[in-house]
C-alpha cells in the first residue's frame, strides 16, 4: 500500500510536464563528459556497495564529490565568472548547512526505550512531517525565492537549533517536568516539535533551485538540476559520515537480548546528551559561519 500511495508523486510531475504551459527549450548536444562520467561514476558506486573495501563509505563519498564537483565545472565553462562564483558559494554554504551531522540511531533508541514511542507514533510523527513539509515548500517558496541566500538560511540556521532544543531538554527531564505541571508529557512536545520543525524542512533547497532556474544556460537547466541535486544529496551522506564519527567516540548502547532474555548488552544513554548538545552547537555555529564568510547577499 505504501509503494502504491507513492505513486502518487511521479504522477503529479508527469501531469506537470504535460499540463504546463511552457517555452519549449533549444536542444543542445550531448555532454560527453557529463554522460560517461556518469556511467563510470555510476559503475564505480555499484562496485563498491556490492564489495567489503575497508572503509568503502568514506572512499565512495570522496569519490563521489570528486566527480559531481568535476561535472560542475565541465558545465560552468559557459556561464560568466562572477556567476560562477556566486552559484559556487550559494552551493557550498547550502552544502554545509545540509551536511550538520544527525545525532544518530542513539536518539531514536532513547525515544523508544526511555520515552516509550512505538511504531505506531513514529509513523504519526513521519506523516506529520512529510504533510508539513510539502505545504511549508507550497506556502514560503515564492517568498524565499524573493529573499537573499544569506538571509534565508541564517534564520533556517537559527530556527533549526531552537527546533532541537525540546529533545535535548527531554533527555535531562523536561517531559517529567512538563507533566508534572501541566498534565502533558513527551509525546505531545514531540508532536508540537515535530508540526513547527517540519514545514522548514525542505526549504534550504529552494534558494540554490531558483538561482539555477534564473542563471542556468538555456537547454542546460535539467543538468545542472541534476548535478546539483546530487551535490546536495552528498552533503546528506556527509552528515551520515560525521554522526558516524561522532557515536564511536562518544558510544550509545541499546539494551540486546538473546532469545531467551539474557542481556547481551546493556543500555548506556550516558552519552546522548553530550552528542545532542555537540551537534546542535555544530549545526548552529558552523553554518552562521559559513553563511557571515562566503555569502555577500
Amino acid at each position: 500500500n505504501m509503494f502504491l500511495l507513492t505513486l502518487i508523486i511521479p504522477l503529479i510531475s508527469v501531469s506537470g510536464c504535460i499540463l504546463a504551459k511552457i517555452q519549449p527549450a533549444p536542444h543542445q548536444p550531448i555532454n560527453k563528459k557529463v554522460f560517461f562520467g556518469g556511467l563510470i561514476y555510476a559503475a564505480f558506486v555499484i562496485i563498491m556497495g556490492l564489495s567489503q573495501v575497508p572503509y568503502g563509505q568514506e572512499l565512495v563519498f570522496v569519490v563521489s564529490l570528486s566527480v559531481v564537483l568535476y561535472l560542475l565545472y565541465c558545465v560552468a565553462e559557459q556561464l560568466e565568472k562572477n556567476l560562477i562564483i556566486k552559484m559556487a558559494c550559494a552551493a557550498a554554504v547550502i552544502f554545509i548547512y545540509r551536511a550538520v551531522p544527525p545525532a544518530g540511531p542513539g536518539a531514536s533508541w532513547f525515544m523508544i526505550d526511555i520515552l516509550g514511542f512505538d511504531k505506531a507514533f513514529f509513523g504519526t510523527l513521519a506523516q506529520i512531517g512529510a504533510g508539513l513539509a510539502i505545504l511549508g515548500m507550497w506556502f514560503f517558496a515564492k517568498l524565499i525565492t524573493e529573499r537573499s541566500i544569506r538571509f534565508v538560511l541564517g534564520w533556517l540556521t537559527v530556527i533549526s537549533f531552537f527546533l532541537g532544543l525540546p529533545l535535548i531538554g527531554m533527555f535531562y527531564g523536561l517531559h517529567l517536568w512538563t507533566m508534572e505541571h501541566f498534565g502533558f508529557g513527551a509525546r505531545t512536545i514531540a508532536l508540537v516539535d515535530t508540526a513547527l520543525a517540519s514545514p522548514f524542512a525542505q526549504l534550504s533547497m529552494i534558494p540554490m533551485l531558483a538561482l539555477i532556474a534564473r542563471n542556468a544556460p538555456r537547454g542546460n537547466a535539467a543538468t545542472w538540476f541534476a548535478l546539483m541535486a546530487s551535490l546536495m544529496n552528498l552533503a546528506l551522506t556527509a552528515a551520515s559520515l560525521f554522526s558516524k564519527f561522532i557515536n564511536q567516540y562518544w558510544e550509545v548502547a541499546r539494551e540486546v537480548k538473546d532469545p531467551v532474555g539474557a542481556v547481551l548488552v546493556h543500555a548506556n544513554y550516558d552519552h546522548l546528551g553530550k552528542i545532542l548538545i555537540f551537534v546542535s552547537t555544530i549545526g548552529l555555529v558552523v553554518p552562521l559561519i559559513a553563511i557571515f564568510t562566503l555569502l555577500k547577499e
